[in-house]
């Protein structure tokens, strides 16, 4: 028995008309616009952290006044009661119900 080698087809290199070209090293950033660049991203990162923290004020607030608000809600019903009776719902009575079996 012979072993098959397995097939690989050879990339060959792309020709160019000029023969070999060498890249150019890219060219320096000016020092003023690493300045730049180094202000937008300290000014991106203060955004995102204030936006960050007014996001968590804004949920704490949230998570806090609701509590709140159903306590003063309550106590409103309640003082509403008992200055005013005659306004009190309650169930009604002498009602016909409906019953099965």
């Amino acid at each position: 028995r012979t072993q098959s080698k397995s097939f690989q087809p050879q990339m060959s290199a792309p020709e160019t008309s000029e023969g070999d070209e060498r890249k150019a090293p890219p060219e320096e950033k000016s020092s003023t616009r690493v300045c730049a660049e180094t202000t937008l991203d300290a000014v991106a990162v203060v955004g995102r952290g204030m936006l960050a923290t007014g996001s968590a004020i804004l949920t704490v607030v949230q998570y806090t006044a609701y509590p709140i608000k159903e306590g003063v809600i309550c106590v409103m019903d309640t003082t509403g009661e008992y200055f005013t009776p005659y306004l009190k719902k309650k169930a009604a009575t002498n009602v016909p119900t409906f019953r099965y079996g």
